[in-house]
């Protein structure tokens, strides 16, 4: 039996490693002589060391990445759905409104009095009464609407009317104001509703 040392052993190996490397690559080249083709063709193949080092498995990328093309179509972003609800939100609000108010009501008004009504949002007053010859009076009403100018409206004689109609919030209203005389003095009686 031979004895060898340790820093022989160590020596040995060290000096086989470059010769069974060339010993593998001229056993590739042995073959390649045989065959004519080389065991994988040089160029068209990496080393698993510089795929891993290079690249990303497919199954990766499906996993944690989304074609930019695909994200209209299978997500909304924050933003948009934050001005979606804020929308949503803002028009229950607003239905529920409309559903608390009430179709009709009723008012009767002495000279300088104002009805300020506030859902459907409109203001009427009973400016001024004056006589004026054996016929009647003459009343002056102002109106105001949300969506009309402040105006100034005459009616000529008890038991004489007049009808407005205007729209708040998406819906159309009628007032119809009736000058009347109630236990001699005059009161303008005013009812609105909903068309």
């Amino acid at each position: 039996m031979i004895k060898i040392d340790e820093k022989t052993l160590t020596g040995v190996l060290w000096a086989a490693i470059p010769i069974a490397a060339s010993i593998g690559y001229g056993a590739s080249d042995v073959l390649k002589s045989m065959t004519g083709k080389d065991v994988v063709d040089r160029g068209s193949y990496y080393t698993r060391i510089d795929v891993e080092k290079d690249y990303i498995p497919k199954k990766e990328v499906e996993n944690y990445y989304i074609l930019k093309s695909e994200i209209s179509t299978r997500y909304v972003s924050i933003d948009e759905y934050k001005k979606l609800e804020f929308d949503r939100n803002s028009l229950s609000a607003k239905l529920e409104e409309i559903s608390k108010a009430p179709n009709s009501d009723t008012k009767t008004l002495g000279v300088g009095e104002t009805w300020n009504n506030e859902n459907p949002k409109f203001a009427i007053r009973l400016n001024r009464l004056y006589d004026y010859n054996e016929r009647g009076v003459y009343a002056e009403i102002a109106t105001s609407f949300i969506d009309a100018q402040p105006a100034i409206e005459v009616l000529d004689n008890f038991g004489e009317s007049r009808d407005w109609t205007f729209r708040y919030k998406g819906n159309k209203y009628q007032i119809t104001a009736l000058l009347k005389k109630k236990g001699g003095k005059a009161f303008l009686d005013i009812e609105w509703h909903q068309i």
